[in-house]
């Protein structure tokens, strides 16, 4: 399990934790919050889907990094499955959206095989 910070060739990427287990690779993003109170309006589902389109297009560059950069990282090239994950410190109205899992803090000891 490691960090990720290219200063040298992407100094916007950041990945927040990339681990793999077996043949499967986990892209955890971490957010101290996706939805704040400016989402309570009668706009907040659009507004969630914005956040996470947005989330969704970083979290594709990063698999796209991790797969280009496997060895220098340390990664097996035997990765048959990726799974993105953003973590947030509550629970957040939407669960998944468009191949990202959204969980909380405190669902982390439910999380099953996957």
């Amino acid at each position: 399990m490691i960090n990720i910070k290219d200063d040298d060739e992407n100094p916007k990427l950041e990945i927040d934790i990339v681990a793999q287990y077996k043949k499967q690779l986990f892209i955890i993003d971490c957010k101290n919050i996706i939805i704040s109170t400016d989402f309570l309006t009668k706009n907040r589902k659009q507004n969630i889907e914005r956040v996470l389109r947005e989330e969704e297009q970083k979290q594709k560059k990063r698999i796209e990094y991790i797969k280009n950069n496997f060895k220098k990282f340390g990664y097996s090239q035997k990765i048959d499955s990726f799974h993105n994950i953003i973590i947030t410190l509550n629970k957040e109205p939407i669960e998944r959206f468009k191949g990202i899992q959204v969980i909380s803090v405190k669902e982390i000891p439910k999380l099953k095989s996957f």
